[in-house]
């Protein structure tokens, strides 16, 4: 089963489980919501399937699906409904949040020359996970970007965006690997490449700025080649 088909087929089965009770309460005592319910039902599936996106957000972890499904390319509108159902999520909040495009009955993932230039996570009303790890890859394939111009948006991330923009690199790696996308892994595998030239030029930019080194740095990746060392 792809994952098209997987999100949406586990949402049944596994609601039927909460639904069966009379009542579901969160350990405050509260009553859970679907919502609640359904994330986690995502949980237990990313656990199961090894997936390290639990601490993703809901755009995000829609992003990673299409992507294995589709890659940068289209698919239908009703695939992209049932998987962001998956994830009780619309296709209308996904465009608003500035990561896919869907037009014609069609929708695929917004590509990274089409993200706005002008974009900052710290005015980004619908920030995502996917859209940090997409704009530090845009800034640093650039012309007139860089590590310079990547270190200025690296440091307005903050430390959990930080970290899943780097583990994020390395699982759409893997996916790119197992699905023979080369040039996908090949931005991918050189993002974690450079992530300790993006620590030090943040260290400098930050020096620079009169700040303190921040505290927005996560663990550094050695490179995509290294995983398994």
């Amino acid at each position: 089963m792809g994952p098209v088909d997987m999100a949406q087929a586990l949402i049944g089965p596994g609601l039927g489980i909460f639904t069966a009770a009379s009542r579901v309460l969160e350990p405050d005592d509260t009553p859970m919501t679907v919502r609640a319910a359904i994330a986690l039902i995502n949980q237990v599936r990313a656990e199961i399937s090894g997936e390290e996106a639990t601490g993703y957000d809901r755009e995000t972890q829609f992003c990673i699906d299409w992507f294995e499904a589709f890659g940068m390319e289209e698919g239908t509108s009703g695939d992209a409904i049932n998987m962001a159902q998956g994830y009780d999520i619309g296709i209308d909040a996904l465009q608003k949040a500035g990561v896919v495009r869907a037009h014609g009955g069609k929708t695929r993932l917004l590509r990274r020359e089409e993200m706005p230039d002008d974009w900052s996570p710290g005015t980004d009303k619908r920030l995502t996970d996917w859209e940090c790890a997409q704009h530090l890859a845009r800034v640093m394939e650039l012309p007139d970007g860089g590590m310079d111009a990547a270190a200025r948006l690296y440091s307005a991330m903050g430390a959990e965006r930080v970290d899943n923009a780097r583990m994020l690199a390395y699982r759409l790696y893997d996916i790119c690997e197992r699905t023979n996308r080369a040039a996908e892994a090949q931005v991918r595998n050189a993002l974690a490449q450079e992530w300790p030239a993006l620590d030090a030029a943040l260290i400098r930019f930050e020096e620079e700025s009169g700040r303190h080194p921040s505290d927005s740095q996560g663990s550094l990746g050695q490179g995509l080649a290294g995983w398994d060392d």
